[in-house]
């Protein structure tokens, strides 16, 4: 699914949060600018970043509060300087016991609104902006699910399918030219940046269901098997490489593993599964397995142990260990969620309209 255009989201966000502006103004709602403020957070990020966003602007605001509670009650006869340094420091304290990354920053400006801009009705001030930006957040997340909604599920995979067709790229060079080092960093990296969003689709998925997590789980295996194949692409390139023969498999079996596998992962990223290809696929692992067996024997074979020749080259154990790994993460690659392609599908029909 294609990206929402970012000129729409604006033009969204802006009616919306003029309309919640006017609406505050209206009723005469205390603080109703960190409404919209709340709003605002949730809505300038994809559903999953915007929950993420919204928790830590809501939990920073009560951490804050908190924190102004205690150090205007046990310090009341101190100096003003003294109540707020107190203050933000208990923000900063109470930020890190909840796990925050950015929401003691709000935290602190809690402390400071309240202590230095409403010292008198410092506690008018605190509860309302702690309402408000409860109520913002929450009708932000509201907003983002209902009207124009941006996924970060469906940002996610499509840049997993960027990443699954690389790694069909690479596999599909293994036995004629191998990439070298340096393209299978650059998967590592796209690989690490993947799962830098899992947290969002986490949290995404905690507001869109939360009795189950498949999207995430899907996500965690889709990246756990590609990152295997990765990884025995990278291993087995430089020993194809240098070895004139597979001790394993013949080269027409080779071919076919490798055809198999890139049509395996291609079809992760366009939903469409070939019965036939994954039966292929089995058939390989069991020529594989045969082969493996049927070398390692020879090698310890009394023959060849009286010649101190048994597991001669640490290579073979190296290349059959791989290409078991491979073979194995071909076939338990998941299937794609039959939701996800529902979206894609209805998405591209959207657009074609």
């Amino acid at each position: 699914m294609k990206r929402r255009p970012r000129a729409a989201l604006t033009l969204r966000n802006g009616a919306l949060l003029a309309f919640v502006v006017a609406t505050c103004h209206y009723l005469s709602l205390p603080e109703g600018v960190f409404l919209a403020l709340g709003v605002l957070t949730v809505l300038e990020s994809d559903l999953g970043g915007g929950v993420i966003a919204g928790r830590e602007r809501f939990t920073g605001t009560l951490m804050g509060l908190i924190a102004v509670v205690i150090s205007s009650g046990a310090l009341t006869a101190a100096p003003q300087a003294i109540q707020v340094c107190a203050g933000l420091t208990l923000a900063r304290i109470f930020g890190f016991a909840a796990g925050l990354t950015s929401g003691y920053v709000v935290g602190g400006q809690v402390v400071a609104g309240s202590l230095l801009h409403h010292s008198s009705n410092w506690w008018y001030y605190a509860f309302w902006r702690t309402i408000t930006t409860l109520l913002g957040v929450m009708l932000g997340i509201v907003i983002s699910r209902q009207i124009y909604s941006e996924r970060a599920i469906s940002q996610w995979q499509e840049k997993c399918n960027s990443w699954l067709m690389e790694l069909a790229q690479a596999l599909s060079k293994l036995n004629t030219s191998p990439d070298g080092p340096q393209v299978f960093q650059n998967l590592r990296t796209f690989r690490n940046e993947l799962r830098q969003g899992l947290p969002e689709l986490a949290a995404e998925q905690s507001v869109l269901d939360a009795h189950e997590n498949r999207t995430l789980l899907w996500a965690q295996h889709v990246l756990q098997q590609g990152s295997t194949v990765m990884s025995c692409c990278r291993d087995l390139a430089p020993l194809l490489n240098s070895s004139p023969k597979n001790p394993f498999i013949s080269e027409q079996i080779m071919d076919a593993l490798i055809s198999c596998g890139c049509t395996r992962l291609k079809g992760l990223t366009t939903g469409d599964e070939s019965a036939q290809n994954l039966e292929a696929l089995h058939q390989i692992q069991g020529m594989l397995q045969v082969g493996v067996r049927r070398h390692l024997n020879e090698d310890l074979s009394p023959k060849n142990v009286m010649a101190g020749m048994e597991m001669q080259s640490k290579m073979d154990l190296l290349m059959a260990s791989r290409l078991i790994l491979l073979v194995e993460a071909l076939i338990n690659a998941p299937h794609p969620l039959p939701n996800l392609w529902k979206q894609k599908h209805l998405a591209d029909r959207v657009k074609s309209w």
